[in-house]
Parts: C-alpha cells; structure tokens; sequence
C-alpha cells in the first residue's frame, strides 16, 4: 500500500473513468471543512451555498452524471442517529439531486457483512483508497492498493451493504 497526500486524492477523486463506490462507517467525522457547517439549519440547507466545496462537488457529481459515470456510497450508522449524521443527512440531498446514489444502512443490520477496518472508496473497480481517520475524525492519510485481494473485499463488502441498505429518498431518520 501507498500513502497519499489530500491532493494526490483529490485528483483521483476528480478524474473517475467509470465509477467509485464509498463506503463510510465511523460514528462521525471532524473534518475542517465540514466542522465550519455542523449546527446550521437542518430544514433550510440553502447555506449549503455559502460551503465552496459542497458546491464544487455537486458540480463535479453533475458533469459524472452528464458523462454517465456511476457514483454511490453507503453509510453505515448507529440509530438513533448522532448530531453529525443528522447534519449528513440532511446534507446528502444536494449530492443525491447532483448524481450521488446514496444508502442508509443501520450497524445492527451491517453486524453480518464482512467489512474491511476502514473507510474506503473503490475507483472504477481497480484502485481502493482506504480513508484513515485520528480519534476526533480528522483525516490522519490516504492508503491506496491495487491488490486484487484488497479490491476484491471492498467490492464484496460494498455490494453486502448497498444490497440490504435503505436508499436516500426512502430512508426516515430513527
């Protein structure tokens, strides 16, 4: 495996070829960016135009969209959900409107998939990045592997989860 930088993943996450797959399973995160936005008002996201790179996200999922790129991720959660997955929440359908397939999938429901230690996403079924995280859920590194063991387990334990997990527009927050 091999560590990258924020920007090295940053262009990988920008130059998809067909698609990626990302899978989230922490009880929350700390980003900086997403940290400057927790606590705002959950019925009205219209700030979400203020948070430059949600808006340069949602840009990047239309132009996937537009080009007919696959993009999906599950979140595995606790229920009932935390301030910061209620944020997530209420966050997600913005990038669901912009191309994101997204899933809900309660722990308890996850107990029987088989999931790999961390965070990850699998880019166009040929390169896993695992997302390292510290205690406070600030990104701590980016691990990269090509090793059909490695891509063969995220694929399996994604497709596990999205299989039994709730879409977006259906999901109600316990």
């Amino acid at each position: 495996m091999a560590s990258i930088d924020v920007k090295e993943f940053e262009c990988i996450l920008n130059s998809l070829e067909r698609s990626y797959v990302h899978l989230e399973m922490r009880s929350s995160y700390g980003t900086d960016a997403e940290r400057l936005f927790l606590g705002r008002d959950l019925d009205d996201t219209s700030w979400l135009e203020e948070w430059p790179e949600m808006v340069s996200w949602c840009d990047t999922l239309r132009r996937y969209r537009a080009e007919g790129k696959s993009c999906r991720r599950v979140h595995i959660i606790d229920e009932p959900l935390n301030d910061y997955w209620r944020w997530s929440h209420a966050v997600t359908k913005p990038l669901e409107d912009a191309g994101e397939e997204n899933r809900w999938l309660a722990r308890p429901t996850a107990s029987g998939v088989e999931l790999p230690p961390d965070d990850f996403y699998l880019f166009d079924d040929e390169l896993v990045v695992y997302l390292r995280y510290t205690s406070a859920g600030e990104n701590a590194d980016f691990l990269t592997s090509r090793a059909d063991l490695d891509i063969e387990t995220c694929r399996s334990a994604f497709e596990a989860a999205w299989n039994i997990a709730t879409p977006h527009r259906v999901y109600r927050p316990a």
